[in-house]
């Protein structure tokens, strides 16, 4: 196995509060998909790209346009003391690194997550490239800190990705949504009381098994119903 010093995590930020110190194009491009994930954004830089009025106009965020000071971050034990919601994400993205060295140590004091756009190994985490299908993203990292690396894979998967798994797009999100009401109806049939299902080595479906290539054939042929209801027959069996 090989070693790594990263752990790849999904982070829920839906209604949290969030910060992004800049106002260039990396920094609107990660103000972005922190809006897209519901956060409770707030941008601080004295110059913003041009696409930061869009957001403005949709009030899907807060705008000050000024220089960032430390008193921006406090910890996460105050903000609790005080009753308000813990900072859990800022995102130093400066075309100054003393800048974001330094919001980065005010971050490691307060106990705040911090990722560093222009050096992705001093902070606590990274954006990864993102390739999106149907309801399935998949997300590409790499451990020396290249995003233009993760980029490359991610554009040459994000080309190949149909031909693969052998289904466009609309068809990957039916998938999808027939896996996801299985799995719902599954669920929902298991009995609590049953000594079975409190073992989990006996109550754990084989989903790898069950997902072969006949239940993609009906996928493809739009037969998603009769896809569900072999799927649920073998995964009950």
């Amino acid at each position: 196995m090989a070693e790594t010093s990263q752990l790849s995590v999904q982070l829920r930020v839906q209604g949290r509060r969030c910060v992004v110190v800049g106002g260039g194009p990396v920094a609107l491009r990660r103000a972005t998909l922190l809006l897209q994930a519901g956060a409770d954004l707030t941008v601080i830089a004295p110059e913003l790209h041009v696409g930061f009025d869009e957001l403005a106009e949709l009030n899907a965020v807060q705008i000050e346009r000024r220089e960032f000071r430390p008193a921006d971050l406090v910890s996460a034990e105050k903000q609790r003391g005080g009753g308000e919601q813990p900072m859990l994400l800022v995102v130093a993205a400066t075309d100054n690194p003393k800048v974001n060295e330094r919001v980065g140590e005010l971050c490691s004091a307060a106990g705040i997550l911090v990722n560093r756009a222009d050096l992705a190994q001093a902070g606590d985490l990274s954006f990864p490239a993102l390739v999106n299908f149907g309801a399935v993203t998949l997300a590409v990292s790499n451990s020396v800190g290249s995003p233009a690396l993760s980029q490359w894979v991610a554009e040459r998967v994000d080309a190949s990705l149909e031909s693969v798994l052998g289904l466009t797009a609309e068809q990957g999100q039916q998938f999808a949504q027939l896996i996801s009401e299985v799995r719902q109806e599954l669920r929902a049939s298991q009995n609590p009381n049953d000594e079975n299902c409190r073992d989990v080595t006996s109550s754990v479906p084989d989903w790898r098994s069950a997902l072969d290539e006949s239940i993609l054939v009906l996928v493809r042929m739009g037969r998603c119903a009769e896809a569900k209801e072999r799927l649920l027959a073998c995964l009950s069996s």
